[in-house]
């Protein structure tokens, strides 16, 4: 966007001879550097030499690039006192001023996002003798941008002056800001210091002033200077990183020099006191979503340890995909991390973030600050769940649904230890932690409940046991920490081959022809199941393996989408027949799952036959049909016999 450019005298030489004429030139003395200088009372200096020469400024937003018509300075000026700045070029002189007042932006946000919290000085650049003297009202260092709008992308060329009180910002604070002592101000040196820091391995961090990390010069965000430094004392520079635990002394110290900023700074990082490295005990987890950032909320997350692996942890929580978090191993800013992102997550803006919301388990290795997440499974263990559900892949084992933001089952016998469990699966075997299976042992990841409250094993020894009885519905809130124990399940229809559960759903296909061969189909559900039930009036077209019934669902209820099957856009068909003299058989036709027959080996029918007719009800698991509660789908039940019209007419239904 083009703005109006403010002339300035700086374009040419020529310019600069006839329209910013000077009275009584400044004394550089010998120098020899073009260049734009600092010179004043406020200076302390009474000569301007090179030490004044401003730098080539830096523009942040542009990947730390020089830009053309920028220039920077860190200087202590004297409060009170004036100073102004001077563009030397081929021995000819052109003052710079401007009437400086105080900026803070109103929020911290937008393109002001890392702004300084307390004012600066800002001005239009004025040009000429009579241009303003500028002036501090405390001593200290300064850091001067002056920017001429070379580029004309700024609204004025102009002129800041931020008071640069160092500090640090990092992994001890957070990557908030702890301003740092610093001794009195002078050009000829001074420290800014923080002692006994106490930090560990791996930890970051930087040297900033006034709690930012850039100062925004335009109304568009795109021309920004740095108010921090890293490694080798260059602004914007890498982080400085530490690689052994202990107390350390920091200091950063100024010395007026010419040349490049870095040029007037130095530091040390000293390690006073090593620490010895030893597995953390705890394990936390702090983010938008789990605590709000604040170490003192009670939504902070604690890992649950591992036992027999020191320094492990997981947790199982709904996330949401918007709020970004991290771990440390104390509950303050002091080591805080956020692993690779390799496995599970991404990081971006220093913070974890999963893809998309839903229910996921965080497995981390503290001792090498390692973070993995995967999507959660949640089991019952032990025989209130079956005769042989001792792991996580035993026949009977029952794995927990998500519904919302909570996890349901359904106990299936009585027992006097209800046992619970998430599944934590390294992405790489870890000895001594995970099975052959890959993942780790189903006790160590346990959890039951007391009075309502999740209660976690941890890195210690078995809980105490808590009975419960067949046909309950466990209702598992991670976020909470609670579980519900229900009333025990009650199934909207029992397949037993008695249909006179049946009268009272409605949602149903009739045949319409005289003598159909499919006269009748109904559909209906509860919070575990997807019921059938399909009448046929020739009984000896359909037994004794002399028909196949099909019952087909269409899970979005979109012809465009999904396989086709005689009917198109299927998500999933199964065919079976009835076979014997007397009774309706449990046998499924080899490969008649779409897309995998290994989901429906829980698939239940029965029947009731009578002279002219036959009556076939079953079920499937709602998860094996590939449907939920609000779904609104198609659901078809057809035979491979001719004079069947019910074929092409499904039940348009809403899952409950």
């Amino acid at each position: 966007m083009k703005r109006f450019f403010y002339a300035i005298c700086a374009v040419a030489m020529a310019f600069i001879l006839t329209a910013c004429p000077k009275k009584d030139p400044v004394n550089f003395d010998d120098l020899v550097e073009d260049g734009v200088y600092v010179y004043g009372d406020a200076t302390g200096f009474d000569k301007v030499g090179d030490v004044l020469r401003m730098a080539n400024g830096i523009n942040e937003k542009k990947d730390q690039t020089l830009r053309d018509g920028m220039f920077e300075k860190y200087i202590v000026l004297e409060g009170g006192k004036e100073f102004s700045l001077v563009w030397v070029t081929g021995g000819e002189q052109v003052l710079y001023g401007a009437t400086l007042a105080e900026f803070t932006p109103a929020e911290l946000s937008g393109i002001y996002e890392d702004n300084p919290a307390t004012a600066i000085l800002k001005g239009k650049l004025e040009i000429g003798e009579n241009a303003p003297k500028m002036k501090v009202a405390k001593t200290g260092l300064y850091h001067i941008v002056l920017d001429l709008n070379k580029n004309n992308d700024l609204d004025n060329a102009l002129i800041l002056v931020a008071p640069a009180n160092f500090g640090v910002r990092g992994g001890m604070n957070g990557w908030g800001f702890t301003e740092m002592a610093a001794t009195t101000p002078s050009n000829d040196g001074m420290t800014f210091s923080i002692d006994n820091a106490a930090l560990v391995n791996g930890l970051e961090f930087k040297f900033a002033y006034g709690g930012a990390w850039k100062i925004t010069l335009d109304s568009e965000g795109e021309i920004k200077a740095n108010t921090n430094l890293g490694q080798n004392s260059m602004p914007g520079g890498d982080n400085f990183v530490v690689e052994k635990p202990g107390e350390y002394n920091i200091s950063l110290t100024f010395k007026l020099a010419a040349g490049d900023l870095k040029n007037s700074f130095s530091y040390k990082i000293d390690l006073a006191k090593e620490v010895e490295i030893t597995a953390p005990e705890h394990m936390y987890m702090i983010g938008n979503q789990w605590g709000g950032w604040d170490w003192n909320s009670e939504g902070i997350v604690e890992l649950s340890g591992i036992p027999s692996a020191p320094g492990y942890f997981w947790c199982t929580r709904y996330f949401n995909a918007a709020d970004g978090f991290k771990f440390c191993a104390l509950k303050e800013w002091s080591g805080d991390f956020t692993g690779e992102g390799t496995v599970g997550y991404t990081i971006h803006d220093g913070n974890c973030w999963v893809e998309e919301d839903g229910f996921y388990t965080v497995f981390v290795n503290g001792n090498d600050k390692v973070v993995e997440i995967m999507p959660a499974e949640v089991y019952g263990i032990g025989d209130a769940w079956g005769a042989d559900a001792w792991d996580f892949n035993a026949p009977d084992v029952v794995k927990f649904e998500a519904d919302g933001k909570v996890f349901k089952a359904t106990t299936t016998a009585n027992s006097a230890a209800v046992r619970l469990a998430s599944k934590v699966t390294p992405s790489a075997p870890i000895e001594g932690v995970t099975t052959g299976n890959g993942w780790i042992d189903w006790w160590k990841t346990e959890f039951v409940y007391f009075d309502g409250k999740i209660a976690y094993r941890g890195a210690g020894n078995d809980q105490e046991r808590v009975a419960v009885e067949e046909g309950k519905e466990i209702v598992i809130d991670f976020n909470a920490g609670t579980v519900t124990v229900g009333a025990p399940f009650v199934a909207a229809i029992t397949i037993d081959g008695d249909m006179s559960d049946w009268a009272d759903v409605n949602d149903q296909v009739a045949s319409t022809k005289e003598t159909p061969v499919y006269a009748l189909f109904k559909v209906t559900n509860d919070s575990k199941y997807i019921y059938f039930y399909s009448k046929r009036d020739n009984r000896s077209a359909i037994w004794n393996r002399g028909g196949y019934i099909y019952y087909d669902i269409d899970a979005d209820n979109n012809p465009a989408t999904g396989v086709a099957k005689e009917i198109e856009g299927l998500e999933m068909w199964l065919y079976f027949f009835p076979f014997d003299a007397n009774a309706i058989a449990t046998d499924i036709g080899s490969g008649s799952a779409y897309p995998s027959s290994d989901v429906f080996n829980s698939f239940t029918f029965a029947g009731a036959i009578a002279d002219d007719f036959v009556e076939i009800e079953a079920r499937l698991p709602l998860a094996d049909a590939q449907v939920k509660s609000g779904d609104v789908i198609a659901v078809y039940s057809w035979s491979n016999k001719s004079g069947d019209d019910l074929k092409k007419t499904p039940i348009v239904y809403t899952v409950k």
